[in-house]
């Protein structure tokens, strides 16, 4: 995997999309791909959402997502940044008790990844 390669891009926003998308909708249970430890082989994961702040800042994700799908090169900060958003289960996508703000990770991540 390359952090920068737009494959490992475009993966992370279908991921943000499958997000978004079932925020939107109670009864989606988000599959988010998740990278296993034996033969890089994927497996599907069910994982709770704050959903009402996902919906919240809908907008700037999506704009985040578009970012990471498009052709031009994009800083490896801001891919990594998206990254650890997406994974980190104590995070602001995930958990109510989250020290981080989702509305500033995000901007700070846009930021980033638009230079």
């Amino acid at each position: 995997m390359v952090l920068t390669s737009v494959r490992y891009r475009r993966g992370l926003a279908a991921n943000l999309r499958r997000m978004l998308a079932a925020s939107a909708s109670p009864q989606t249970r988000p599959r988010l791909m998740a990278a296993s430890r034996s033969a890089g082989a994927a497996r599907q994961a069910h994982v709770p959402l704050r959903r009402d702040r996902i919906v919240g800042s809908a907008s700037e994700l999506a704009g985040l997502a578009s970012s990471l799908a498009g052709q031009s090169p994009v800083p490896a900060q801001g891919v990594a940044m998206v990254s650890q958003l997406l994974a980190d289960g104590g995070g602001p996508l995930y958990r109510a008790g989250s020290g981080a703000d989702l509305d500033t990770v995000i901007q700070r991540a846009s930021q980033v990844l638009t230079r």
